[in-house]
């Protein structure tokens, strides 16, 4: 038998080479994916670092507990935006926020809504949206919207209360009452109307198309003029002297009348 050809054994040989080459270069690409896999693993890992780290460096500024409610209609509209408010800024949902809804109550309205609990117990269901809804049921007033307007038309400034807080007082009236969308000339009269009659006074002997302004406008006016009327305040009076009893320092006229 002869031996195999020189030539063809080169041939061979060559082809296991370029084989394992392959080979390797195959290995060499799985090993790059496999680092370009865990590159990107530790950059989210790092991302997820430096988002603690910054929310440790920088905590969230906490709201303080809102007052328990007390069962009250008027209480009642200023509890919860405060209640939800507090629920957003910590972060408290399901069975959390529930429960912190219900130690923000007092001991009679944990009583008035003991059902909602058990429901949710059993259900495993923690919306604090259905005691939010059981109150304003129960506090629902029909007349409300009525009332507001009544309150709203009939305001007055009190003596001792200043134009700032009347004006307040005033917007938030108009809110309640949803008369914003109004006509200014209404709007503007009533507001008016509820003026210290002095200041009142002022402003109509001052101008002549005074319910013809904006709203915005008459504000401004109002507020200028009560700045400007506004008495001075009064300087300090001086200390008394005090008596001397010296005869030389007696009042002629006192003197007179002695003799």
């Amino acid at each position: 038998m002869s031996d195999p050809n020189p030539l063809l054994l080169l041939v061979q040989q060559l082809q296991q080479e370029l084989q394992n080459q392959r080979l390797d270069i195959q290995n060499q690409r799985n090993e790059i994916q496999q680092l370009r896999a865990d590159l990107d693993a530790s950059r989210t890992d790092v991302h997820q670092l430096r988002t603690q780290l910054l929310s440790v460096q920088t905590p969230r500024s906490r709201l303080p507990d809102p007052p328990r409610f007390n069962g009250k209609p008027y209480t009642l509209r200023t509890w919860l935006p405060s209640i939800k408010a507090k629920l957003r800024s910590d972060q408290l949902v399901g069975a959390d926020a529930f429960d912190y809804v219900w130690d923000r109550l007092e001991q009679s309205q944990q009583a008035s809504v003991l059902h909602l609990r058990q429901s949710a117990e059993e259900n495993q269901l923690w919306d604090p949206e259905v005691i939010f809804s059981f109150f304003q049921r129960l506090c629902h007033n029909p007349r409300e919207q009525q009332e507001a307007i009544q309150r709203f038309t009939s305001i007055q400034q009190r003596d001792d209360e200043s134009l700032i807080a009347y004006l307040a007082r005033f917007e938030r009236l108009s809110y309640e009452a949803n008369v914003n969308s109004w006509p200014d000339i209404s709007r503007v009269t009533t507001l008016h109307r509820g003026l210290r009659p002095n200041l009142r006074r002022i402003l109509e002997d001052s101008n002549n198309s005074l319910f013809d302004l904006p709203y915005n406008e008459y504000i401004e006016l109002v507020q200028s003029t009560d700045r400007r009327t506004r008495p001075s305040p009064k300087s300090a009076p001086k200390p008394a002297l005090t008596p001397n009893t010296d005869p030389m320092d007696t009042d002629p006229v006192e003197s007179t009348q002695l003799k």
